[in-house]
């Protein structure tokens, strides 16, 4: 590789001035897209990027970033959170057996393996917030590989804007901790959609940005660019972890430019103070931004009465992961169709005196919709346990029922627009435990505290 040249300080300001759709910064010369990167930028020319960044950004720093010397030199930035630390005191083991049963993972997939292959993807920079300083994945320097035809100069210095987004996202919001504190996958996925989006609109707003906030197509190409990029690479994930790779990117931009198109960047502020609560929200932003439809939650208290513990295992997937689970047995577009009546589902795992049992929650717009949906599942556990399922004529609701292992057994029921899915040792369990799921069972919509139009948090 050759070596970088130094830079220019009167290029950087003419490069800033250019009329390119991309933030023109000091590392054209200094980042190569080769594997073995190593990043070379001095201290003043990475304290000078970091200040366009922040007065593309309208924020002011807090504190001096900097970044390590060999920030590409290894296969992975340090530091990285393991299964078990972000997902607190549930069972890797547990929780790998739940997503099993309710088809989110393939019986051969390995849980912990491809967590970890896929945290490695996602989680491009660190930060030590003592010394302020950046160190880069591997993974970052390839992210602007899509661009290196068109806009050589953003493919370049790319990883180096997130990079100090992403450290100010920390200092200011502690947006890892956020992520990580949170319950429910679909939170965690719509925050990680706010800072991708984020860091996505800053880099490819124009530098002569005029008074017309609106998300242009070639911004829009650009970021699903980036979509793309993330998707090549996690070509060896489980679905389900693909597809939470990608969705970010592929939806956090076009989210985030709502925000930036009503209020500007005072706007993009708000959402780390009132962040949207699910995924449809991210896929559809006129439910946060216009009519709010917050996501409806699940407490089925005949049936912890029944089982007389916590659950292991609390979840929501919200519309993004149901749509990817449906992706087994249906098209894309089938399967985003389907998804898209989503208003709500609550996951719960318990230990009994026969082995787990899971329960699966959800609810659709309608009993049209909640039918259309359990028919679709049926058929993603039909290919993902290599069962059958028979209905049950005599029930009063829709109920399909199937025997798999000796030791596993399904049932799926649908009454007006909420669905119910069981998996347990036996039928005998599922008959059981069906009628105390359904007693008393309470479903009312997630309250957010605080409303976007009223933020008024002072982020300078």
């Amino acid at each position: 590789m050759d070596e970088p040249k130094p830079l220019n300080h009167s290029c950087l300001h003419r490069q800033f001035r250019s009329a390119l759709p991309i933030l023109a910064l000091t590392v054209v010369a200094c980042i190569s897209l080769e594997p073995n990167a190593v990043l070379r930028i001095s201290g003043s020319e990475f304290n000078e990027l970091a200040q366009i960044v922040a007065d593309r950004r309208k924020l002011t720093p807090t504190t001096r970033l900097q970044l390590e010397p060999e920030a590409a030199a290894s296969d992975t930035a340090p530091a990285q959170t393991t299964a078990r630390e972000y997902y607190g005191p549930v069972s890797i083991t547990q929780l790998e057996a739940t997503y099993k049963d309710i088809g989110l993972l393939a019986a051969h997939d390995d849980f912990a393996a491809s967590w970890a292959e896929y945290r490695t993807l996602v989680q491009q920079t660190t930060l030590d917030r003592t010394q302020g300083t950046i160190r880069l994945s591997r993974a970052a320097f390839q992210l602007g590989a899509p661009w290196e035809k068109n806009h050589p100069a953003a493919a370049r210095q790319f990883p180096a804007v997130i990079g100090v987004m992403q450290a100010w996202q920390e200092q200011r919001f502690n947006w890892s901790r956020r992520i990580s504190t949170a319950l429910f996958e679909d939170r965690r996925l719509s925050l990680r959609a706010i800072a991708t989006g984020d860091i996505l609109l800053t880099a490819t707003r124009a530098p002569n940005e005029s008074e017309n906030r609106k998300i242009s197509a070639e911004q829009l190409d650009m970021m699903w660019q980036i979509a793309g990029e993330i998707e090549k690479s996690a070509a060896r994930l489980p679905d389900f972890f693909r597809a939470q790779a990608v969705f970010p990117y592929r939806h956090g931009g076009e989210f985030v430019s709502w925000a930036y198109s009503a209020r500007g960047w005072q706007g993009v502020n708000g959402l780390y103070a009132n962040p949207p609560l699910s995924t449809t929200q991210i896929l559809h932003p006129e439910k946060y931004f216009i009519e709010k439809e917050n996501p409806l939650r699940f407490f089925p208290a005949g049936l912890l009465r029944r089982l007389q513990n916590r659950a292991l295992i609390e979840q929501s997937l919200g519309e993004f992961c149901s749509r990817s689970l449906l992706e087994v047995a249906r098209s894309p577009k089938a399967a985003a169709e389907t998804a898209k009546t989503w208003r709500g589902d609550q996951l719960f795992s318990f230990q009994t005196d026969n082995g787990m049992a899971v329960f699966w929650f959800s609810t659709w717009q309608d009993e049209t919709s909640a039918r259309a949906f359990l028919r679709a599942y049926q058929d993603v556990l039909e290919r993902r346990q290599k069962v059958g399922f028979e209905e049950i004529r005599q029930a009063k609701d829709l109920t399909v029922i199937a025997k798999g292992r000796p030791d596993r057994a399904w049932l799926l029921q649908s009454r007006g627009p909420v669905v119910l899915a069981i998996a347990a040792s036996s039928a005998d369990q599922l008959t059981e435990f069906v009628e105390q799921a359904w007693q008393d069972l309470e479903i009312e919509p997630e309250v957010m505290l605080v409303r976007f139009e009223s933020s008024r948090i002072n982020f300078r």
